[in-house]
């Protein structure tokens, strides 16, 4: 159960085409933050690794917590 739990928060936690489509151009989510930084003339590794870090720390922190109930099982 805590295995399941931990895909689907996983594969609903960066769900790139529906913020994309149902967002507005004030309110973004952080997986449109950060595609909004890639660029043609080339990517600012900066600002794309702030959001991306602050996107994953969550999951991880959950994955390290869950780990223990997951191997008790």
């Amino acid at each position: 159960m805590i295995a399941a739990f931990i895909l689907s928060l996983v594969l609903t936690w960066i769900e790139y085409f529906f913020a994309a489509l149902l967002t507005s151009t004030h309110a973004n989510t952080i997986p449109v933050m950060v595609a909004s930084q890639t660029g043609s003339p080339g990517s600012n590794w900066q600002a794309i690794a702030a959001p991306s870090f602050a996107a994953i720390l969550p999951l991880i922190v959950i994955g390290v917590v869950l780990e223990r109930y997951l191997i008790k099982a």
